[in-house]
């Protein structure tokens, strides 16, 4: 339906607005387009691959594990197609279970989302500064980006208007293109684009560590 139409859906009563967005929605994952290409240098080692989906043009997706240090690297490169069409592109990380709350930060200040967040806030969507937290009995998960402002936990939750938090905090989507909200964006951002993602395992590591660090895992080679 057209973007602007769902600014009326929004306010519905959860029974129409969700029965709404299952009728009027649909969830398109990527797929395989080849098989798995393996390159090796002296510190990693890459397996590439290229996808396809009904709205690019090409797509590639890279998994890059480093030899010496529990880490990997993710990107995704794609050429979207030209189209007014409202849509929303995710990245899916169905991360390893830790039995403990993820905690994120927006503008410099910790939280856990759901539990600390501030009353009356979003809990569909959140902006973070780049990078959760994941820790766990054993050690910690620390997922990072640069260019994905924007998360969503155990699924799209696109209208759900969520008062309480999805059964898997570890399930978690990157939002990468969003074409459908109504704000001061351009509606059709075709061509190259590109997204690059990291998560590394720390046996310790300190809250305050973790916004330097991350920014190392980021520059230049």
């Amino acid at each position: 339906i057209p973007r602007w139409n769902w600014s009326r859906i929004w306010h519905q009563n959860d029974e129409n607005r969700l029965k709404r967005v299952q009728e009027d929605t649909e969830w398109i994952t990527a797929t395989p387009l080849e098989n798995t290409r393996k390159e090796e240098t002296p510190y990693t080692i890459k397996y590439i691959q290229k996808i396809q989906h009904p709205r690019l043009n090409q797509a590639e997706r890279i998994l890059e594990i480093w030899k010496n240090e529990p880490r990997v690297k993710y990107n995704i490169s794609f050429n979207r197609t030209s189209s007014l069409l409202d849509e929303i592109f995710y990245v899916h990380f169905p991360l390893p279970e830790t039995g403990k709350s993820p905690v994120i930060s927006n503008g410099g200040h910790d939280f856990i989302p759901y539990e600390e967040q501030i009353p009356g806030t979003s809990m569909d969507y959140f902006s973070i500064d780049g990078w959760i937290h994941y820790p766990s009995e054993s050690g910690n998960w620390l997922w990072s980006t640069k260019e994905a402002a924007m998360v969503t936990f155990d699924g799209h939750q696109f209208g759900a208007k969520r008062k309480t938090a999805p059964g898997n905090m570890n399930n978690l989507y990157a939002m990468i293109y969003n074409n459908v909200w109504e704000v001061n964006f351009t509606a059709d951002c075709p061509g190259k684009m590109s997204f690059e993602f990291d998560l590394a395992w720390k046996k310790e590591i300190q809250k305050e560590e973790i916004p330097g660090l991350v920014k190392t895992y980021f520059l230049p080679p």
